[in-house]
């Protein structure tokens, strides 16, 4: 996932962390998971990933527009949004 990768860039220490919880392949304690999700949306990572999400997004609807008008068109233009600026 995207927002792992620039959480780990911003928080070095990050990477260390998640890959010996995810190492351990038990499940993750709740405590632990609440404090790296506090972290990630703490160094601005949710907010840059959804900014490159858009970013692509709007490439892609740029991109389309150099098709013929269509139903079909439309449809990926939408989705493009939509998954861009999906809740998670």
């Amino acid at each position: 996932m995207l927002f792992r990768s620039i959480a780990c860039d911003r928080d070095p220490a990050l990477r260390g962390e998640l890959n010996e919880l995810l190492a351990d392949r038990g499940p993750v304690p709740e405590a632990a998971l609440l404090a790296l999700v506090e972290r990630i949306e703490g160094c601005g990572a949710l907010n840059a990933a959804d900014e490159i999400a858009r970013q692509h997004a709007d490439a892609a609807v740029d991109a389309l527009a150099s098709l013929p008008a269509s139903a079909a068109r439309d449809a990926l233009q939408s989705l493009a949004h939509y998954v861009a600026r999906r809740e998670s």
